[in-house]
């Protein structure tokens, strides 16, 4: 046997798979829609911006565009809110920037007037009602609307109204969404619950995620596009987009009315077939003048000296 021509068994070194999460930027994403909501299809990731008040938002503050009024279901909803953690209990109050506990604005939330949870997050429904989820414990979060509680298993709560967006099929209007991550299995996955199902039926938004999320901070709508907020567990900056979507008003139609403030109507001359029986008639008239008598030449007439006249209609009548 030739040693030289021994079997040889390659060993591939380990790959790093830490390199597909480390990586910054943005690209593509997949998901699931639901109710008129598009899945996310991008996804940012970039080193955390201490400047940014998003990204630096802390957790015990909620900001959301919502009705005038509490109660008021006037469309569009363009009051700025905050729903943040005080002293004492949570508190709500128009405004657009807050730092906690800011005991001095706004005023004590009826839904949680005592809690003082580690996170929240609000929003308002489609009848202008005020709805807020906060983290329970570690592995639960609450969520309170009107006179209803709810809770489930997850972490990181953010709420969204769709209807911010979505501007389609009444069916698709208005529902109340909740993101949130579960601490039980891998953070890169995404869950939802809507307002529409009572919030008893999980949903998986994204399956997959290519980095780790320890945290939402919030749900915002700009330009017909949902943008949700994170960081991740290298505290770096995430942003998940849809595309934009569509307003379709398939019910309800557009009528356009065209009104004559003022005019002059004209009767059409009729046409009876025969073109020869409509003749033009021209008359003319001379008010004054003077008249002259011809040259009378004895002789022949010269070519050269021959007189012309040409008529133009500049504006008149035709009868018929």
């Amino acid at each position: 046997m030739n040693k030289s021509f021994a079997t040889y068994t390659p060993r591939p070194r380990p790959m790093e798979y830490d390199a597909i999460a480390g990586r910054d930027g943005c690209e593509p994403e997949s998901g699931f829609d639901y109710y008129g909501l598009k899945a996310f299809d991008e996804m940012c990731v970039f080193p955390h911006d201490p400047t940014s008040k998003i990204f630096n938002q802390p957790p015990t503050v909620s900001y959301s565009f919502g009705p005038q009024t509490s109660g008021n279901a006037t469309k569009p909803f363009l009051t700025g809110w905050a729903v943040w953690v005080a002293t004492v209990g949570v508190r709500v109050g128009k405004t657009s920037y807050v730092v906690p506990p800011s005991n001095g604005l706004g005023s004590a939330s009826t839904l949680y007037p005592n809690e003082k949870p580690s996170e929240l997050t609000h929003s308002w429904n489609v009848n202008g009602d005020l709805a807020i989820a906060i983290q329970k414990d570690a592995e639960t979060i609450e969520l309170k609307i009107n006179a209803s509680t709810f809770s489930w298993l997850g972490r990181s709560p953010a709420l969204f109204y769709s209807g911010h967006v979505v501007h389609g099929d009444p069916s698709d209007l208005g529902q109340l969404v909740c993101y949130y991550i579960k601490p039980t299995t891998s953070t890169t996955t995404l869950y939802a619950r809507f307002e529409v199902e009572a919030w008893a039926i999980e949903h998986i938004i994204m399956p997959s995620i290519r980095v780790p999320i320890v945290r939402l901070i919030n749900a915002s709508s700009i330009e017909s596009k949902l943008h949700l907020f994170a960081i991740d567990d290298r505290g770096r900056d995430v942003t998940l987009t849809t595309p934009l979507h569509p307003a379709l008003f398939d019910k309800d139609k557009a009528n356009i009315l065209v009104e004559m403030v003022q005019s002059a109507i004209y009767v059409l001359a009729v046409d009876v077939g025969v073109l020869a029986l409509d003749k033009a008639k021209i008359t003319m008239s001379l008010p004054s003048g003077k008249v002259f008598s011809p040259l009378i030449d004895t002789d022949t007439t010269p070519t050269i000296e021959k007189m012309g006249l040409s008529v133009a209609l500049v504006g008149g009548e035709i009868t018929t």
